[in-house]
């Protein structure tokens, strides 16, 4: 089966109700692979499946979605993450916003080594944990990466290798043995959660390897936001990639069941070049390349922490 299908909410289990509001998109079940790869990435390439919005939380999410053998051959060859949309300066930027996030809040642990090891699901390059790394001032005694696209496995261990002793690559998380179990005290997930289709099952295994207390940073598309009200239906997250996209209301929610507790949250400030903005417009100018900027994109953080026993 090509496809799979659901009538529940991701986040807090609310079964579908008629009064949902729904915003209708260009593909289905139907829809031919080769259509799908070409929508598959890319900003500014809004075909998405039907989004149905969760009378409970807000959540919105699509009741018809590809299966998971799809998803993987959608996913494995694709370049870097943002790589044709973000100079790499920027997407440098942007990961050590993500990791002072983390910093931060490492007075909540209560543990003696709780900077000692690190888990990321969606690692892509790596470089969140070598900036994080580098704010810490330590090498990781364990550090591992999830990252099933193969493209960027080369420059992931590399850094990997340099911060950590002890590193690991694999290409998905229900692939670490039960050795992994309440073995880490910080981890992220930085625009993961949007893509996967079963996010109470992710969260629930993340909770799984980290030890009591641990620090889990997530970051995901606002479909509150302003920009999100001011673009409508042309706002970039609205796409295929993306089976749902998260509410403040639904994060509480999926948290809680997953035994996390969100002890932090915020709008993340993203740095880009104005050729990012004008591309999505139809305009190709050459100067807007070397014209950066920093602003709110309409994309959340969230610090949980894992409950203790």
């Amino acid at each position: 089966m090509e496809f799979r299908k659901r009538d529940k909410c991701p986040c807090c289990n609310f079964s579908l109700k008629g009064d949902e509001k729904i915003f209708k998109g260009d593909l289905d079940a139907n829809v031919k692979k080769k259509v799908l790869r070409n929508v598959w990435m890319g900003i500014g390439k809004t075909k998405h499946f039907t989004y149905l919005k969760c009378s409970s939380c807000g959540t919105l999410y699509n009741t018809v979605y590809p299966s998971e053998i799809l998803l993987n051959s959608l996913y494995q060859n694709m370049p870097a993450n943002m790589d044709s949309e973000v100079n790499p300066q920027n997407q440098i930027k942007n990961q050590v916003s993500y990791a002072k996030y983390i910093y931060k809040v490492l007075n909540l642990l209560d543990t003696k080594n709780s900077k000692n090891s690190f888990l990321e699901v969606g690692a892509d390059r790596g470089l969140l944990i070598k900036e994080l790394k580098n704010l810490l001032g330590i090498k990781f005694k364990n550090c591992i990466g999830i990252e099933p696209n193969n493209v960027v496995l080369k420059e992931l261990k590399y850094n990997l290798d340099e911060s950590s002793t002890n590193s690991r690559i694999y290409s998905d998380i229900n692939d670490l043995d039960k050795e992994y179990s309440n073995k880490f005290n910080l981890s992220a997930c930085i625009h993961i959660l949007d893509h996967c289709y079963e996010p109470k099952e992710l969260l629930s295994n993340l909770n799984n390897k980290l030890k009591s207390n641990g620090i889990l940073l997530i970051v995901v598309h606002n479909p509150e936001s302003t920009l999100a009200k001011v673009l409508g239906r042309k706002w970039p997250p609205y796409c295929s990639q993306h089976p749902q996209l998260f509410t403040k209301k639904g994060i509480l929610k999926i948290s809680e069941s997953t035994g996390f507790e969100v002890v932090k949250k915020g709008r993340t400030f993203n740095n880009f070049a104005l050729s990012m903005i004008t591309k999505f417009f139809g305009f190709k100018i050459n100067f807007a390349n070397n014209i950066n900027l920093k602003m709110p994109l309409g994309n959340m953080y969230y610090i949980l922490r894992k409950k203790s026993i």
